[in-house]
């Protein structure tokens, strides 16, 4: 895939940022787009790039939230078994919300036909719904 054909399109940066696709060179956080040209190493950089009113805008900006959260939830073998309990129920409820909200988005994308888009554009698919 040509990365300097790739123009920026919100709906396949928010299924990078879920994991449903894979985009050489696009580093996706819920403020940031980045992409690197792999050939010039020129990058280009989106700020604030979710949308406000947008239904999958807002089902990504709250996985991302979600996903900061599980990877906050740290055990370690010196945490006392009582809160070693809190802690795995903590991220495992997490964990069931990020997969719940994976699943809305990739629901999203494919009714806003980014799959289709995906797939013209040689995007690596890594989760096929």
């Amino acid at each position: 895939m040509n990365q300097a054909a790739l123009r920026f399109d919100h709906d396949l940066a928010c299924g990078v940022l879920v994991g449903a696709f894979e985009i050489p060179g696009m580093i996706v956080t819920v403020e940031t787009v980045e992409r690197v040209d792999p050939t010039t190493k020129k990058s280009d950089r989106t700020q604030d790039w979710l949308r406000t009113n947008d239904m999958l805008a807002i089902l990504t900006r709250e996985y991302g939230k979600v996903q900061l959260r599980v990877s906050n939830i740290i055990i370690s073998p010196s945490t006392p078994p009582q809160h070693r309990a809190q802690l795995t129920k903590e991220r495992e409820e997490a964990t069931r919300q990020l997969n719940e909200l994976r699943e809305q988005v990739v629901c999203l994308l494919h009714s806003r036909r980014a799959y289709h888009r995906a797939k013209e554009q040689g995007v690596n698919i890594l989760i096929h719904a």
